[in-house]
């Protein structure tokens, strides 16, 4: 990009105020959005179907898509990562709940461990599981996948009580409460499984 950014340049220099540039690739076309910002020319990125203005494209967004316009785009999907959200992820991550996290990707001086933190943090906060580990994510993930239809209608509730009572559609349908579930994520309630009751144990003394 920075290769591109100079040639581009020394174009405009000779008076060239129209750029094309033609290429098949979503990533080429946000880096153009990210790295064109300021630029005084015009920059047409063209496809086999079709041709989009660059600077109309940059004028959509709100300040915090802007910012973080090539997070998103990495973490939800570019060439170089497998997808894991839909589209709409993009809005969800921009509402400001995540800022935090984001910026530490942003930052050349974070460390390691502090992506790895911060990213785990994302994921939970995508898939509304704050606190469960991402092992546990996946697997409740798999589950659902793995489960017929009628089954998937009552697999979470959104009780906001102790999930005591049959008002709980997870206890109603005599299943246990998950990390999926809106409020108590199978942990803070009276139907998780760690809430069952322990068996007593046989007494090896005589009475």
């Amino acid at each position: 990009m920075a290769l591109l950014r100079s040639v581009v340049a020394i174009l405009y220099q000779k008076g060239i105020v129209i750029i094309i540039l033609r290429a098949e690739d979503t990533d080429v076309l946000i880096m153009l959005v990210h790295h064109s910002s300021n630029t005084n020319y015009s920059l047409l990125f063209t496809t086999s179907k079709g041709s989009y203005n660059v600077k109309r494209i940059q004028e959509c967004p709100s300040e915090n898509q802007r910012k973080y316009l090539l997070f998103c785009h990495a973490f939800t999907g570019c060439d170089t990562v497998s997808a894991i959200a839909k589209a709409t992820l993009y809005d969800k991550l921009c509402v400001g709940d995540v800022n935090k996290h984001m910026d530490i990707f942003l930052d050349v001086r974070a460390t390691k461990d502090d992506v790895i933190r911060n990213g785990i943090a994302i994921f939970q906060y995508i898939y509304r599981a704050l606190g469960t580990p991402l092992a546990e994510i996946r697997y409740n993930m798999f589950l659902r996948k793995a489960a017929p239809e009628e089954l998937l209608e009552f697999t979470s509730c959104n009780c906001k009580g102790d999930c005591s009572n049959r008002r709980c559609s997870c206890r109603k349908n005599e299943v246990k409460c998950i990390s999926a579930c809106r409020n108590c994520k199978g942990i803070t309630c009276k139907n998780s499984i760690d809430d069952e009751e322990e068996p007593e144990e046989d007494s090896d003394l005589d009475s």
